[in-house]
């Protein structure tokens, strides 16, 4: 038994492990992410060009662009006068009910 594991280890080859490849080693994310980036600003930028080609302001816009700008009052909000007390809720004809 001794002479038959012998054997078998002989025409077995041990391990040897692969080496790592060249291209795990290169920065591929931080490729990918600045490329999506720049895709992502030039779609942004087509975006905006086209909205402004489509652009229609209405009427008042140019007329209230060109105008200077007035300074608005703040609102004046008028003093709070309370009316008076009525007597039907007054103290006095509490107690005198009471009474």
């Amino acid at each position: 038994m001794i002479e038959e594991r012998k054997l078998e280890d002989k025409f077995i080859t041990p391990f040897k492990a692969k080496p790592v490849p060249p291209t795990t080693l290169q920065p591929k994310f931080e490729s990918i992410r600045s490329a999506s980036e720049q895709r992502r600003k030039q779609i942004k930028q087509k975006c905006i060009e086209k909205a402004l080609m489509n652009d229609k302001p209405f009427s008042f816009y140019e007329r209230d662009k060109n105008k200077p700008n007035k300074v608005i009052e703040p609102y004046k909000v008028p003093e709070f006068k309370a009316n008076p007390i009525p007597k039907s809720s007054s103290v006095l004809i509490y107690d005198q009910k009471l009474k």
